[in-house]
């Protein structure tokens, strides 16, 4: 399950990220896709068609709020009390796609994440900021989102979506299992207990930031960003 930013400061990487979540739908069909930005709209049915300039064309008619403002907790909020029940209710892995700015309460997105960490099976936060050499998640969208996320990993380029998709491969099978990878967080420590110390509702250990790698399925993304205009 997907839930993706399409706000003002993600407009740069909206439409190859729509790429690529065409992708997940097209091999993975139970896939279901949602983009939010200061409100929460499903595209699972849009992204379901064959063509991909076809079908990112029948989602931005849909999408009535692309890069504008971004309300996270509100639209979490619309997901819990409308889909939750149906999209999580044997346990997903849920992605998130944002840069975590958000305008709105941050008690907000930290009761949302709260309940979305208890339904999921995992939650895998991606936010192309972390890309840079310099970023530390100070914005308060991110700083209250982060003690719920399993994995926070880049996705910025097309390589950081290749090292996705393998990523996206190794998940753990069992509800609570940890791959036998481990990523370093950007201030050097390890992050092997921050998951499990979320699940339980403590507070996650100093410097930590994300454990292992996790994933949906393999996702091939060679084709994203390369496909000429028209092509399926």
């Amino acid at each position: 399950m997907v839930l993706a930013d399409i706000s003002g400061s993600m407009e740069l990487y909206a439409r190859i990220l729509l790429q690529f979540l065409h992708g997940v739908t097209q091999r993975h069909a139970r896939t279901e896709t949602f983009v939010f930005g200061t409100r929460l709209t499903r595209i699972t049915g849009q992204l379901q068609i064959r063509r991909v300039d076809a079908a990112l064309g029948h989602a931005a008619r849909e999408i009535v709020d692309f890069a504008g403002g971004t309300r996270i907790g509100e639209c979490l909020h619309a997901f819990d009390r409308q889909h939750a029940r149906r999209v999580l209710g044997r346990g997903a892995v849920v992605l998130i796609i944002s840069d975590g700015w958000d305008t709105g309460e941050p008690a907000r997105l930290t009761a949302a994440m709260r309940r979305l960490a208890r339904r999921a099976h995992r939650i895998v936060w991606l936010n192309p900021l972390l890309g840079r050499a310099d970023y530390a998640p100070e914005a308060r969208g991110m700083a209250a989102a982060l003690p719920h996320i399993d994995d926070f990993l880049p996705v910025h380029d097309l390589r950081s979506l290749h090292e996705l998709a393998a990523r996206l491969a190794r998940i753990p099978r069992r509800k609570g299992a940890v791959e036998a990878g481990r990523m370093v967080d950007r201030s050097g420590g390890r992050s092997d207990e921050r998951s499990s110390a979320a699940r339980r509702g403590a507070d996650p250990p100093a410097g930590s930031i994300v454990p292992a790698p996790s994933g949906l399925a393999a996702v091939h993304v060679r084709e994203v960003g390369s496909r000429k205009q028209g092509e399926p």
